[in-house]
């Protein structure tokens, strides 16, 4: 099998053993490594839609602002998102939103006092 560098029309390449060919269409890349547990890779479009056919634009802005998203590991020059670093972001939004239900739980309504009658509503009222 080719190394790094190798110039191989439709070669494998390896790289810390992940063996992958440049990056196959609509299939997630899988680390067959024997030293870790087997990860799966996503490319981004992949990526985009996993969230809903998101544009390109909310994959930088989600790479580039404090949401936690996860940084992509760059592998052979292109840019790859671990399926699980993804899956622990979306149990963090989904944390964040149950946390926020339980605090914006309306209380029910606290039952008042009949509200005075203003002097026109008394008028009315004493002449029928």
């Amino acid at each position: 099998m080719p190394t790094i560098g190798a110039v191989c029309k439709g070669a494998k390449i390896t790289l810390a053993e992940v063996s992958y060919s440049l990056i196959p269409k609509g299939r997630p890349v899988t680390n067959t490594s024997k030293n870790s547990a087997n990860e799966v890779f996503l490319t981004g479009r992949q990526v985009r839609q996993r969230y809903a056919n998101a544009s390109e634009m909310w994959l930088w802005r989600r790479e580039h602002d404090a949401s936690g998203f996860p940084l992509p590991v760059v592998i052979a020059g292109r840019k790859l998102w671990k399926l699980s670093a993804l899956e622990a972001w979306e149990r963090s939004l989904a944390t964040k939103s149950n946390q926020a239900r339980h605090l914006t739980k309306e209380e029910p309504p606290h039952e008042t006092a009949a509200q005075p009658l203003s002097a026109r509503a008394r008028r009315r009222r004493m002449e029928t």
